[in-house]
């Protein structure tokens, strides 16, 4: 409870930040297997979701991996709020390199309507992030394919249009030729 009560505070937080700087071990040893049962509190929390992008930074692999294994049925839910998409998009940009991961990712993201991620205030900016970092063709099928099958839906809400501006810019002429069928 301690730890939790230090990583929700500024103070706390900042102590904690600097303890995991200086000692990578202790942090993926100790203190990552202390919050990883409370991950989802933290990560929508004004001041766990700055610890917790910290931590992406230095956690092992095999914690990252287990950091998505233990969201994978709130990805949604956090995504949904302010702290928790700027979690989301440091989780991309940190398995962006690892097909393995990102089919993980793209699964448990898809777990709930991905529509409503789309044109969310917060969610929107994970699609625009991972669009933005991620370049393999076979990980943004999903979102090209729900945008050709939903574009009307997503396009009439402010936020869909901002993910649909940010297609059109990273995709390549495949991509953009099946958005621009809405054209005409």
């Amino acid at each position: 409870n301690n730890i939790f009560n230090l990583i929700k505070s500024q103070s706390g937080n900042n102590i904690l930040q600097e303890i995991s700087e200086s000692d990578h071990k202790f942090a993926n040893d100790q203190l990552f297997k202390k919050v990883k049962n409370n991950l989802k509190d933290i990560c929508c929390d004004m001041y766990g979701n700055i610890f917790i992008i910290f931590l992406l930074d230095i956690l092992t692999f095999e914690n990252i991996e287990l950091f998505l294994s233990s969201l994978q049925y709130s990805l949604f839910d956090i995504s949904m709020t302010e702290p928790g998409s700027r979690v989301i998009q440091k989780l991309i940009e940190k398995i962006c390199n690892f097909p393995l991961l990102l089919n993980r990712f793209i699964f448990y993201l898809s777990y709930k309507n991905i529509g409503l991620l789309m044109i969310s205030p917060y969610g929107n900016h994970i699609f625009q992030k991972y669009l933005s970092v991620i370049k393999n063709k076979d990980f943004t099928y999903f979102i090209y394919n729900y945008i050709f099958n939903n574009f009307i839906n997503i396009i009439k809400e402010k936020h869909g249009v901002c993910v649909i501006k940010k297609s059109l810019l990273e995709a390549d002429d495949e991509q953009r030729n099946t958005i621009y069928k809405y054209k005409s």
